[in-house]
């Protein structure tokens, strides 16, 4: 299984970032990554941890990364984004909503599978 400690300081710290496009760096690093098919648990384990981290940045830079980690991470993409949709954090709750139209436009029938 794959290591991301090395690299973990510099992604949460961009998840963080007051900049739009430095938590967006992130998520496209993930994305990056996750490509590879061992280090796919190991960015969900990673992005499972940010959706309960109590900094919205970092929350919705996870809402952000799902979107983009479908593909990888399947049905747990949006039972993940699912959790989220009820965040305190208005920013947060809006981009689970942008992620969700965002995989419903690729592949609408797991979205419909997941609400059934």
């Amino acid at each position: 299984q794959a290591d991301l400690r090395w690299v973990r300081p510099q992604l949460l710290h961009l998840a963080q970032h007051q900049e739009l496009d430095a938590r967006l760096a992130a998520a496209a690093a993930l994305r990056r990554i996750c490509g590879q098919e061992e280090q796919s648990q190991p960015v969900a384990n990673l992005l499972a941890g940010w959706a309960r981290d109590n900094r919205p940045r970092v929350r919705w830079t996870a809402a952000a990364t799902y979107s983009k980690l479908h593909l990888f991470l399947g049905e747990r993409s949006l039972e993940a984004l699912g959790n989220m949709a009820a965040d305190a954090h208005e920013d947060v709750r809006r981009e689970v909503a942008y992620s969700l139209e965002s995989i419903f436009r690729r592949a609408p029938d797991d979205v419909i599978a997941a609400l059934n």
